[in-house]
C-alpha cells in the first residue's frame, strides 16, 4: 500500500478552468428555461379562463335554445 500526498489545487488555476464556466452556463440555461416556462404558464392561464368562459356561455346558449325548441316546436331536441 502506497501513501500519496493529498493533491493541492491552486485556486487561481481552478477558477480559470472551464468547469466553473460550464457550470455557470448550464445554470443560466436552466434558469432561463424555467423563466420561459413561467412566462408560458402565465400566458396560458388567461387563455384557459377565456376558453372556460366561452364554453360556459355556449352551454348556456345551447340550453336556452333547447328549452325554446321543446316549448315552441312541441318536441325534445334530437341531440338530447
Amino acid at each position: 500500500m502506497t501513501l500519496t500526498a493529498p493533491s493541492t489545487v491552486d485556486p487561481w488555476t481552478a477558477a480559470m478552468s472551464p468547469a466553473p464556466i460550464a457550470d455557470a452556463t448550464r445554470l443560466m440555461l436552466e434558469m432561463s428555461g424555467n423563466f420561459m416556462q413561467l412566462l408560458v404558464d402565465l400566458q396560458r392561464s388567461p387563455v384557459q379562463a377565456c376558453i372556460a368562459w366561452q364554453q360556459s356561455l355556449s352551454d348556456t346558449t345551447q340550453g336556452l335554445w333547447d328549452g325554446w325548441q321543446a316549448q315552441f316546436t312541441g318536441g325534445v331536441p334530437i341531440d338530447a
